[in-house]
């Protein structure tokens, strides 16, 4: 006899891991498929990241010519102000939704913040420290 919803929880645990480890072998298969695909492209983007960090650091950026400029010019859409500057522009262009530029206002910024607090949670070296 189940008594409160603690011990009704605990049998619902119980039941779908039990439902986990009794997964038929397609969906286990398919799991595991998954998680050598993961690996695998981790292993990739870091065979790619390394030769393009030294790439950079050699001032790859430079032989490019305008693309350094490009790069800097896009910069301000994922900048505070720059994010700012595209909702007035929302609100002043369309006046029919301006309803949702809350939402939108909310959701590019909380990302931004977001992103910026997932990073200061990873120690990394910063690109003037190798200098």
């Amino acid at each position: 006899m189940q008594t409160g919803t603690l011990c009704g929880l605990t049998v619902r645990f119980r039941q779908l891991a039990e439902i986990a480890v009794l997964a038929p072998d397609p969906l286990r298969r398919r799991f595991l498929m998954g998680a050598v695909a993961f690996a695998l492209a981790t292993l990739a983007a870091l065979l790619v990241d390394i030769p393009v960090a030294r790439w950079i650091k050699s001032g790859g950026f430079s032989r490019l010519g305008d693309f350094d400029s490009l790069v800097t010019w896009s910069e301000i859409f994922a900048h505070g102000v720059g994010v700012s500057l595209i909702l007035v522009i929302v609100l002043v262009l369309d006046p029919a939704h301006r309803r949702h530029v809350l939402r939108l206002g909310v959701l590019s910024l909380g990302a931004g913040l977001l992103s910026n607090a997932a990073k200061m949670l990873v120690a990394r070296m910063r690109p003037y420290d190798a200098d």
